[in-house]
């Protein structure tokens, strides 16, 4: 499969269809920098919003967060690592989580 921004659709829509899905209630998009996804021409992005008029975009956050935390203090790092651990183990069990 190729990932231009008609095949990343066809595919979305393929899924949306099956599922009974109406794109009229899509409200966000939230995607990383891919040309298909966001380009200025062609993009999955522009197709969506095409349809889903009330949508909005975003772009994800999580590549900036990840080179940041690259520089970061070795305390600092640590103290995220502890807090990244106990919120993964409460999710992970469902009767944590409440």
């Amino acid at each position: 499969m190729r990932t231009t921004a008609n095949e990343v659709m066809r595919c979305l829509d393929s899924h949306f269809t099956s599922k009974g899905i109406d794109w009229k209630k899509c409200v966000g998009v939230c995607t990383g920098g891919a040309a298909s996804m966001t380009g200025v021409h062609d993009s999955v992005v522009k197709q969506i919003l095409g349809i889903a008029e009330n949508a909005k975009w975003t772009h994800c956050f999580l590549r900036r967060q990840n080179l940041a935390t690259r520089h970061m203090s070795p305390e600092l790092h640590e103290v995220l690592s502890i807090a990244v651990k106990t919120v993964n183990y409460i999710k992970r069990i469902a009767l944590h989580s409440k």
